[in-house]
């Protein structure tokens, strides 16, 4: 690979993405960026390199801009059961009504219930998880798309990045091994302690252990063309009871057993955010020294690098000349 290292991650959200970004972010020594929406994305304001996170759809004026860009892809695909779940935990802490700008609703209803829930099954079989899921469906097949599967990636994750980066065709500049060290879900943890959550469990089949008999199959079949389309199977656990998978979605997400799960999650996640807002006070607070004066000189020193990215490059490559 000859110019700049440019990649994009176009997938569906919770499949793996922010991992997926961080690897490459080390080996490549890349700025991240994740936009996830592409009216979100300033094309001009760019980085010469980077790695950036899309949920979008594959379309002709998206496949234009990667191109005349300079940008390769990449899709992540997960099994539609554990990115289903994984977002059920997400929706504790964050809010997702942009992904896909609000395309076929939000997930609202599903908001500190648990996977057994009518609620969630209603949204696992309705329009808004269809949506979802077919962003990665969509990139799937499209060629040119460096696919990769999270499974993969979480059973041999030297073996999957060293044959995705000989794809790439582009050298690493960071040893490869002391990247996939950094970037696991405990270093990932501590180097973003106010986004923690936001590296769940990591394992895959975890659905297996919160989704009894019929919910899976009543799940894909609704969504059948995503589970076809990557290859998917949805064999559950027959011994698994509505009790014990409720049991179980109560132990990981830190609700005592005899609790209200639904009134308990969204305690636990009020209490969370509660103290990362009184951590972001203080961090404020920490930089007040530097007066309005200088805080409304650096916002007027982005603004211009927005409004011009042409001299604001010129300017950047001066400077690293006279250093």
């Amino acid at each position: 690979m000859r110019g700049p290292v440019r990649l994009a991650i176009i997938s569906t959200p919770r499949t793996g993405n922010n991992w997926l970004q961080h690897l490459l972010s080390r080996v490549y020594c890349l700025p991240r960026l994740s936009p996830t929406n592409l009216p979100n994305l300033v094309w001009g304001t760019l980085p010469a390199e980077c790695v950036v996170i899309l949920h979008w759809r594959r379309t002709p004026e998206l496949l234009r801009l990667l191109d005349e860009h300079g940008f390769q892809v990449i899709s992540m695909a997960r099994h539609p059961l554990d990115v289903l779940v994984s977002i059920l935990q997400y929706t504790l802490r964050e809010r997702t009504d942009g992904w896909l700008q609000g395309e076929g609703g939000n997930e609202r209803t599903i908001l500190g219930r648990t996977p057994c829930s009518p609620e969630f099954l209603e949204y696992a079989t309705g329009p808004r998880a269809a949506a979802l899921l077919a962003v990665t469906c969509a990139w799937w097949h499209q060629p040119g798309t460096h696919r990769l599967r999270y499974e993969d990636l979480v059973r041999d994750p030297h073996g999957q990045m060293q044959r995705l980066i000989d794809r790439l065709g582009a050298p690493v500049r960071h040893d490869l091994g002391e990247a996939i060290a950094g970037s696991d879900l405990t270093s990932l943890r501590q180097q973003f302690p106010e986004r923690a959550h936001h590296f769940w469990q990591g394992r895959p089949g975890l659905w297996r252990r919160l989704l009894p008999v019929p919910l899976p199959r009543q799940i894909a079949y609704a969504q059948r063309e995503c589970f076809t389309q990557l290859g998917y199977a949805f064999v559950a656990d027959p011994c698994l009871s509505m009790a014990q998978a409720e049991a179980n979605w109560c132990e990981l997400i830190g609700v005592p057993a005899d609790a209200d799960p639904t009134l308990a999650a969204l305690q636990n996640a009020l209490f969370d955010v509660r103290g990362e807002l009184e951590q972001t006070r203080a961090r404020l607070a920490s930089v007040g020294h530097v007066g309005p004066w200088t805080l409304s000189l650096a916002q007027g020193v982005q603004r211009w690098s927005q409004r011009f990215p042409r001299m604001t490059r010129m300017v950047k490559r001066w400077m690293r000349r006279q250093r």
